[in-house]
């Protein structure tokens, strides 16, 4: 059992208690409502039942961590949407018929506004609290082969090209990424976390003489980027394989690129994947990293906030990865281009 810091605790039973003094004033509220208005009646019934369930799992979820950390993420998205829809009904007017809401707009939001410092606060100290676990556990972190899926959530994986196309990072980033890796005739190219092989296609439909290797740990994601190459009919060799053991002799490859990979992995597996595809590269070989980068205005770091909240995003936020390939024995390393939600691309040369 691991067991919540004291902070996200207290503050995990500030929500319990919160809800079931709601449960109870919902509860108390059915009486001396007017029964004929039998959706308000059912309105106030659901929102106890809501109420009771919300304060149950959050006295639940403090007593687990682990155990109940996907439970916790669902919870809270919950609560968001609830407290979101009472924003809603105070300002379209509420229920008038039961109560005067313009003598109690005011208070309804104030309890909105303090309930909505208290959600943040608990994500900050849930997650932050995360990953302080984590840069005490770096060395049981490795020990241990784990990967974050794609989309985060393995539910999600077959999405997992929908939602890059929903949010900009299709084919025209692709696209941008094919242009910097300049493969010359028949090179040896490895794509580091290839995904769902969309990119790995492209590359090898623009260097068709280049030999391509392309290795992910999901053996789910692994399969659709299998079957999407056998259909294009391109051939590109897949393997399963973390990245920090990748199944290489030294000196293999003269490319290696990486999109969108980085920021699943902790700090300690980062360093070894960068240190495993130090070795597999050739003397002067070129290494293309691009993922999310340092936020360079505050108004940006929310795209940031996400891979820090539910991924392993942390250095890459704090701008560490140019600092962590240098240390892994690369030199040249700079920035050859910027795109959006904060994505960096970085190149590199052994």
């Amino acid at each position: 059992m691991i067991k919540c810091s004291f902070t996200t605790t207290v503050l995990l039973w500030i929500g319990a208690l919160f809800y079931f003094f709601e449960f109870l004033l919902h509860l108390l509220a059915l009486p001396i409502l007017e029964h004929d208005k039998i959706f308000l009646y059912t309105h106030d019934r659901y929102i106890a039942l809501f109420a009771l369930t919300y304060s149950v799992l959050l006295f639940l979820i403090s007593t687990d961590k682990r155990k109940y950390n996907t439970l916790f993420l669902f919870v809270v998205i919950g609560i968001l949407f609830s407290f979101l829809n009472g924003f809603y009904i105070s300002s379209a007017g509420g229920y008038a018929p039961l109560f005067n809401v313009s003598a109690v707009d005011s208070q309804l939001q104030i309890l909105g506004y303090f309930f909505l410092a208290w959600y943040f606060l608990l994500l900050i100290s849930w997650y932050g609290g995360g990953i302080k676990r984590k840069k005490k556990n770096l060395l049981q972190t490795t020990k241990k082969d784990t990967f974050i899926p794609a989309a985060r959530f393995h539910v999600l994986t077959p999405l997992f090209d929908a939602l890059c196309n929903a949010v900009g990072l299709g084919g025209k980033y692709r696209n941008r990424i094919v242009a910097k890796l300049d493969i010359q005739g028949k090179m040896q190219v490895l794509d580091a976390g290839c995904g769902s092989g969309s990119l790995a296609l492209d590359v090898k439909k623009r260097y068709a003489k280049a030999a391509l290797y392309a290795v992910d740990a999901d053996p789910t994601i692994l399969a659709i980027a299998e079957q999407k190459a056998k259909e294009a009919k391109q051939q590109i060799h897949f393997r399963k394989a973390f990245l920090q053991k990748l199944p290489f002799p030294d000196n293999s490859f003269d490319v290696v690129y990486s999109s969108l990979v980085f920021h699943h992995l902790s700090s300690n597996i980062k360093k070894e994947a960068m240190k495993e595809i130090h070795r597999v590269l050739k003397k002067d070989g070129r290494f293309l990293l691009i993922d999310f980068g340092r936020p360079k205005h505050i108004l940006f770091a929310i795209f940031s906030w996400f891979t820090v909240i539910f991924e392993e995003g942390y250095d890459n936020y704090k701008g560490r990865i140019p600092i962590m390939v240098t240390d892994s024995g690369f030199s040249k390393v700079t920035e050859v281009e910027k795109y959006k939600f904060n994505i960096a691309s970085l190149e590199a040369v052994k």
